[in-house]
């Protein structure tokens, strides 16, 4: 039976009721068909695509495969053009972020290398500052005693040396008093050629208790300290040869060195601290390539492209023939895609300008 039909028991007015409702009903459901319809993907227009595009829009285009599949063929080009695009800015970003990353290493490495400069040089003047005190040992502790005479008596009777013309500036022990260690004596000598004759001497002092050292800073104590036991084997192996510790930490045998512990110190305490400097901030103050905040129009997107010319430029010869034809290809290629755009859109080909020269011929397009 029919749906216009009455039914058993119906009466023709509430038939006519029926049909009302039938059409709002109807007219409700022409409603959500045009909602539907309106919030599918709108089209993209082609028009001005490539000049509202810069640097602030970058990883704004995302498309997902399914989207792409379902694009006509002026949607997909539009689509590619802009993720080139965005590839270039990205390109030129990481450009200049290799840049910065560069000038920040060098910077690094040269602030390293001056501050090594300044601690060799610090090293260096606190040992030179030290140069005319000697440090003597195991000299024993008495109360009120008189370190003068003390060291005096000694250098007469033990290296038997003259004192007559000697002068102490200044005499003390070392450290806190300890009943259980012998402190040592630091004694600063007015001529340095006292130093010398008694350091000479000091071989009369073998299988005593004393000892005689010169004062160095903590940092070259410890560097010689760590070369006495092989010292030792040296000695013992060139009784008759030469064998001694040389400045700053820098075991020598026979007049040549075996072994240093300050190998660079030479060349790093003659480096100039404010070169270093120099040069650091030459790097950091380098010209550094941006990325152009301004868009970048269809006509010229690809003039930044390498041509044959700047390829033979680099002076890199064996693949810059083949590097340009591939990059001249991929030029033609893209203002291809782009005449194609603009003849889909009815717009003149002359907008393009030149499309057979290199991509740096390309005149600019008004959009």
């Amino acid at each position: 039976m029919r749906g216009n039909q009455r039914k058993k028991g119906q009466t023709s007015q509430e038939m006519h009721d029926n049909k009302g409702r039938g059409k709002d009903n109807g007219g409700h459901n022409g409603q959500t068909c045009q909602a539907n319809q309106n919030s599918k993907r709108k089209r993209r227009s082609t028009g001005g695509t490539f000049d509202t595009i810069s640097e602030n829009t970058i990883n704004k285009v995302t498309v997902s495969k399914d989207d792409f599949m379902r694009m006509n063929t002026d949607e997909k080009l539009v689509t590619i053009f802009d993720l080139l695009h965005n590839t270039n800015l990205l390109s030129e970003k990481i450009d200049s972020i290799e840049h910065e990353v560069k000038s920040f290493k060098m910077e690094s490495e040269s602030t390293c290398t001056r501050l090594k400069i300044l601690e060799y040089k610090i090293i260096d003047n606190e040992a030179k500052s030290r140069k005319n005190n000697l440090i003597f040992r195991n000299f024993p502790e008495r109360k009120w005693e008189n370190l003068e005479d003390v060291i005096a008596s000694f250098i007469n009777d033990q290296l038997e040396l003259d004192t007559t013309n000697m002068y102490i500036d200044k005499i003390h022990r070392i450290g806190s008093f300890n009943d259980k260690q012998t402190r040592p004596i630091i004694v600063r000598f007015q001529n340095e050629r006292d130093i010398e004759d008694i350091l000479a001497s000091a071989y009369k002092l073998k299988g005593t208790k004393y000892g005689i050292n010169r004062d160095y800073p903590k940092e070259i104590t410890q560097a010689r300290a760590r070369l006495w036991n092989r010292f030792k084997q040296e000695r013992a192996n060139n009784p008759k040869g030469s064998v001694h510790i040389g400045y700053p930490a820098k075991l020598i045998v026979q007049k040549t060195v075996v072994q240093d512990e300050f190998p660079d110190w030479k060349i790093i305490t003659q480096s100039h601290r404010t070169e270093q400097q120099k040069t650091s901030e030459t790097v950091t103050k380098s010209p550094v390539h941006k990325t152009p905040s301004n868009p970048i129009s269809t006509s010229n997107r690809y003039a930044s492209l390498p041509t044959e010319s700047d390829e033979s430029d680099t002076g890199d010869d064996s693949d810059s023939t083949d590097d340009a034809h591939a990059t001249d290809q991929y030029s033609q290629s893209m203002i291809q895609m782009e005449a194609h755009l603009n003849r889909r859109h009815h717009k003149p080909d002359d907008a393009l300008g030149a499309t057979s020269g290199t991509p740096n011929t390309v005149a600019p397009q008004n959009r």
